[in-house]
């Protein structure tokens, strides 16, 4: 294995370290190590084909399933979204090492409010968002009234 592959493929390893210990599962049923290998050899740029690869071993775990996207992401960026993923905490679990959009557990909105409790700078940037929004809409709409 080149540095590149094996670089990879200790990304793709914590991730499923991570994942398991998320969802209280074996990493192995998770998925196998030569799967990963696999992935980490041919680097896969799209969605079909780490489904693909992932199938070819058995069945794909039902935890792994909605993580795919977080694979392909690895697989692309490797560091930046790594680093990036460490850091975030997902609005969902509570849990660090994927954001909502990958979140393993069904999307939960009520816990958001737990989330804004330990994230507070969460709340000022979505109202700053939506302050921008209404005033944009407030001048599209009076663009289209005035002629």
């Amino acid at each position: 294995m080149d540095s590149t592959t094996l670089h990879t493929y200790e990304l793709l390893h914590q991730w499923r370290e991570r994942l398991a210990k998320h969802v209280d599962e074996e990493p192995k049923n998770l998925m196998s190590v030569s799967t990963i290998v696999k992935l980490a050899a041919e680097k896969p740029k799209n969605l079909a084909s780490i489904t693909t690869i992932i199938s070819s071993f058995g069945p794909v775990h039902k935890d792994v399933k909605p993580t795919i996207n977080t694979i392909l992401r690895i697989l692309t960026e490797q560091d930046e979204f790594v680093s990036r993923m460490n850091k975030s905490l997902c609005q969902n679990c509570m849990n660090r090492g994927h954001i909502w959009g990958h979140c393993p557990f069904e999307k939960n909105k009520n816990r958001l409010r737990e989330y804004r409790k330990i994230n507070p700078e969460y709340g000022i940037r979505q109202n700053r968002r939506r302050r921008e929004n209404k005033k944009l809409r407030e001048i599209a709409i009076g663009k289209g009234t005035h002629k």
